[in-house]
């Protein structure tokens, strides 16, 4: 639906004086709608930690403020500006554990793309105010299906009220993270579909199906899934609370996609999360722990022949194909576990993935470990922790490479001028065809980012060419995204320009 996802999350961090020993803590969410056809709404949510930030003494008690000035900008000027105040509760005792207080602030837009900014400052403190400024594409449509941003919800209630909090008869109090730690054990979310009426026909069935699912994990199957049967409207509302108790800690996407009465997928969106959900001693050792009547001497020679000093990077090096619970236990076997137990969780990793000849399966992946440490590593980063690096080990070697001197598809027309960059092409990835991975050197002298993907799972931005298309140091503003270079352009599922109509900001997929 976006040519970028910026749904974000940005925490501020300003040191105050030593005198007062506060940190300004505060988590900024902004999530797009639809209001009309020419108007979107934009939802920034804000949380602020209560223990971090200075309490003065009011009238019953004591309270802490939080300002805020709020921009969105384009290239015709200034189109909205607000200065807001965050107010904690009154408290009795500042001594004590103090909770967050939250802001849901509402901000009118049409179609484009803008230039937004936040400043924060507390303040009961003389310190500087701290900035976030980014780039914020809104462009609903009116001849397609489109889903809004994903909200994640803290609590909701049925409400006839009309204020900030509530949209479609719901009180909708946002949760301004993405982290669900250990304890929280429900997901509340909500969003929006547009144009379902128009597209589809006047209440014809559809069906919105959502899920969680491992980041960057194509062969995972389904974590948490569900379904909800529609008929289609001008706009439809989708509320749902999933039970994540037993998901376990990793990185996923909650991914909802509506489907018509044929099964076509007529629109998507999803969203990053995380989650916390440490196993217990028990569910570790009847998961991952090695039989106790097994000795080293038991372990295949290509699990004992090792050089213990490289243990740490052949365990972390498992990470881009292991699954959640995996990636939790390698974290705790490289921190604690003793040799033999770094042998015997290698040799139990590849066995569960090639039981008749795990030595060959481990020593085909520690070859590629090896071409990922020499060629992607630097004094900062294993090859592993690069994108380039990750790519590499999940999929194997690319068909063929490209760089910003070889790529044939790169425009004439534009600045010549470029970041470094490679485009890796996959023939065969799997079940898939002709996939490509883009990386661009976003800093000096640091690893490569993956800024765009055609393969299932992958982060998806076509406009990857335009943060690739300027120097270091230009004529940019601080995010780094040219917010003019792809009007009027059109592009391809790769991001290359293109003469056809119809492709210009595709939608994510």
């Amino acid at each position: 639906m976006f040519l970028k996802r910026f749904t974000f999350l940005a925490i501020l961090a300003t040191v105050f004086s030593a005198a007062h020993g506060k940190q300004l803590d505060a988590t900024f969410d902004l999530v797009r709608f639809k209001a009309t056809d020419k108007q979107n709404m934009v939802e920034l949510y804000c949380s602020v930690n209560g223990n971090s930030v200075i309490y003065k003494k009011v009238p019953g008690g004591y309270q802490a403020s939080v300002a805020l000035e709020v921009q969105a900008a384009d290239s015709a000027g200034i189109r909205h500006f607000d200065k807001l105040l965050m107010k904690s509760p009154v408290v009795q005792d500042t001594a004590v554990f103090q909770p967050a207080f939250n802001l849901q602030k509402r901000i009118f837009l049409p179609n484009g793309n803008f230039k937004f900014s936040i400043k924060a400052q507390d303040a009961n403190s003389k310190q500087p105010a701290s900035n976030i400024e980014l780039p914020l594409l809104v462009n609903y449509k009116k001849d397609a299906v489109q889903l809004s941003d994903i909200q994640l919800i803290d609590s909701y209630s049925k409400s006839s009220e009309k204020n900030e909090y509530t949209k479609n008869g719901y009180k909708l109090v946002s949760y301004v993270s993405n982290f669900y730690p250990k304890g929280l054990n429900k997901l509340s979310f909500y969003t929006e579909i547009y144009n379902a009426e128009n597209v589809l026909g006047k209440e014809k069935p559809m069906v919105v199906f959502y899920r969680i699912v491992p980041t960057r994990d194509n062969l995972a199957k389904l974590t948490i899934a569900g379904q909800k049967v529609m008929k289609a409207a001008p706009a439809n509302v989708l509320l749902q609370e999933l039970d994540i108790t037993t998901l376990a800690s990793g990185n996923y996407d909650l991914f909802v996609e509506v489907r018509n009465e044929e099964n076509k997928v007529v629109a998507t969106q999803r969203r990053l999360i995380q989650r916390s959900n440490p196993l217990t001693i028990n569910e570790e050792v009847a998961i991952n722990a090695v039989s106790p009547n097994v000795k080293d001497t038991d372990l295949p020679p290509a699990f004992t022949n090792l050089d213990s000093t490289k243990f740490d990077l052949y365990l972390y090096s498992l990470k881009p194909i292991a699954n959640a619970t995996e990636n939790a236990f390698i974290d705790k076997v490289a921190k604690n576990g003793s040799n033999f137990q770094k042998r015997s969780y290698l040799y139990n990793f590849w066995k569960k993935r090639d039981d008749e000849n795990p030595e060959r399966a481990w020593l085909e992946y520690k070859t590629r470990i090896e071409v990922v440490e020499k060629s992607f590593a630097n004094q900062t980063f294993h090859g592993y922790e690069c994108d380039q690096g990750r790519v590499y080990l999940q999929y194997g070697p690319p068909s063929k490479i490209s760089d910003e001197r070889t790529d044939v598809n790169r425009s004439s027309s534009r600045n010549t001028d470029s970041r470094p960059y490679q485009i890796w092409q996959y023939y065969t990835l799997g079940d898939q065809r002709n996939r490509m991975f883009a990386f661009v050197e976003m800093n000096l002298g640091n690893c490569y980012s993956l800024l765009h993907s055609t393969a299932k799972g992958e982060i998806n931005n076509v406009a990857w060419r335009a943060q690739a298309r300027y120097k270091y140091a230009g004529s940019k503003n601080q995010s780094g995204f040219d917010r003019d270079s792809e009007q009027g352009s059109y592009l391809d599922s790769e991001g290359n320009e293109t003469q056809t109509p119809g492709q210009r900001l595709p939608q994510n997929r």
